[in-house]
């Protein structure tokens, strides 16, 4: 296993879910309290604690449809990863689909620990986009 998969419907336009997974303000509304970016490097940094501080390169963004990150720093167990985005839907909902894909082959308990907090998170993005208020980690 070198992956982690999530699909779920949000009861909310894909627009709207394409913006809480593009702008830092509405990503820390969802993810994590603290995130920066380096528009100069496309670089997104999310701030959790310890050594957990992901930082994502942008790689696409098409709107409304896919939104794509590769990581370069911040976490070794996550370095060399992809995580994909998907989304398709209508007016009403979107169904998303959420890849990430690790370099490294990693324990069982590992990817189990990663899934677990995955859902968590998105279900957290689900209920930003359907309520206004997510779940974020909660950031010094």
């Amino acid at each position: 296993m070198n992956h982690i998969v999530h699909v779920l419907e949000i009861d909310a336009h894909p627009r709207q879910v394409f913006l809480a997974l593009t702008l830092p303000d509405k990503l820390a509304q969802w993810w994590t309290t603290q995130v920066e970016i380096d528009t100069t490097r496309a670089v997104l940094h999310f701030y959790f604690h310890e050594d957990f501080n992901p930082q994502l390169r942008i790689e696409e963004q098409q709107q409304d449809r896919q939104v794509s990150w590769h990581c370069v720093g911040g976490h070794k167990n996550w370095y060399e990863s992809t995580l994909t985005f998907g989304l398709a839907g209508n007016d009403q909902s979107t169904l998303l689909t959420f890849v990430q894909t690790f370099v490294a082959e990693l324990s069982e308990g590992v990817y189990g620990r990663y899934n677990f907090n995955w859902g968590y998170y998105l279900d957290s993005l689900r209920l930003f986009c359907e309520t206004g208020r997510g779940k974020p980690f909660q950031a010094a």
